[in-house]
């Protein structure tokens, strides 16, 4: 697995592992809360099919991810409904009122 960065340069949050064969990767996360980082993965495609994805992204072509926002009592609701499938298209996030 290798990490890979959206351009040269280019201020990022987020680490996209790629690959599921060997490797290995050593990171020290004491500072993700508060640069909010984020890891993902992906096991499908090349490095050219992602590179061209994130090409795409940064070119505005790619929609975002519909976020909905609900009152943390909702939380057991909310899970279910993303465990249905169907129910949530994208994101929920839990707000602390």
């Amino acid at each position: 697995m290798r990490p890979v960065e959206p351009g040269a340069g280019e201020q990022t949050n987020n680490l996209v592992m790629v690959g599921l064969y060997g490797g290995a990767c050593s990171i020290s996360t004491v500072l993700f809360p508060f640069k909010m980082m984020t890891i993902e993965g992906s096991y499908v495609g090349t490095l050219d099919d992602l590179k061209e994805l994130l090409a795409l992204a940064k070119a505005g072509k790619v929609a975002p991810i519909p976020i909905e926002t609900r009152p943390a009592d909702q939380a057991n609701a909310a899970l279910s409904d993303l465990k249905s499938g169907g129910k949530v298209r994208g994101r929920v996030v839990l707000r602390h009122q």
